[in-house]
């Protein structure tokens, strides 16, 4: 296993407008785009579905990810694929990755080949069920580079109500969800580097976005995390560079 990989944020998305082949009442394709994981977008039926952003005339999009949380893709066999086209899929058809199967439910990344276009889409299909999915965004993704210091991307918390007994005896547990949380510091970074920190704290704030690093070996490793509520910069050495701790907060899937 590679140890010291570069780090990836995948948040940045222009995404609005969307529409989508069909639509369950109350379950509104808008969702996809919110981050967050108590809202839905739920297809009616097992049929093929396309989702679809237009950047509109004259604009283009571009992507070179796909990521997509709290769902049920494995579940119902859907095949997978992200692309763009210029002529709204008559002609030009372009695959930002080949399509695949998701391997589980939970939350996951596909990078492939950037590509622009006015038309972009998430298509899925061979489905037995009904798709629904709570994130589903598309966009460039941000390398961040090499955290200077370990972190623990498994580090839990258990969130549970624990009833002892006067003499220390265990009686009950009432578990509720596992927190998972994550620290990483960049030391000495570059004006360029904290830029693109620095978008992802004004665009993202203290949202969910999907981070990863090591997709090459193991594509199960991406976890949807959240920041706390202060974004803080020191600058180290010369006066160029900075440090910049970031605590992440999510739920273990």
């Amino acid at each position: 296993m590679t140890i010291w990989s570069k780090v990836k944020f995948y948040y940045q998305k222009a995404l609005s407008g969307l529409t989508a082949t069909s639509t369950a009442a109350g379950y509104s394709v808008q969702n996809l785009y919110n981050m967050l994981e108590s809202t839905l977008w739920k297809a009616t039926s097992s049929a093929d579905q396309e989702i679809v952003f237009d950047a509109g005339s004259g604009q283009t999009y571009t992507a070179d990810y796909l990521a997509i949380a709290n769902h049920n893709l494995k579940d119902v066999g859907a095949t997978i694929a992200l692309q763009f086209s210029d002529d709204n899929f008559v002609s030009d058809i372009r695959n930002v990755f080949t399509p695949y199967a998701a391997g589980s439910n939970k939350a996951l990344v596909k990078e492939g080949t950037s590509q622009t276009g006015r038309y972009s889409k998430v298509k899925l299909s061979g489905m037995t069920g009904i798709p629904f999915m709570a994130i589903c965004i598309w966009g460039p993704l941000t390398e961040i580079g090499v955290a200077q210091t370990s972190f623990d991307p498994n580090a839990q918390n258990n969130k549970a109500s624990v009833n002892i007994s006067s003499t220390g005896h265990l009686l009950g547990i009432h578990a509720t969800y596992i927190e998972r949380t994550m620290a990483l510091i960049f030391n000495y970074l570059t004006p360029a580097t904290y830029a693109k920190l620095n978008l992802w704290w004004e665009t993202s704030g203290m949202g969910n976005f999907f981070i990863a690093w090591n997709l090459s070996e193991d594509a199960t490793a991406v976890y949807l995390m959240r920041p706390s509520n202060t974004f803080k910069s020191p600058h180290q050495a010369d006066g160029q560079r900075r440090q910049v701790t970031i605590n992440l907060t999510g739920r273990k899937e």
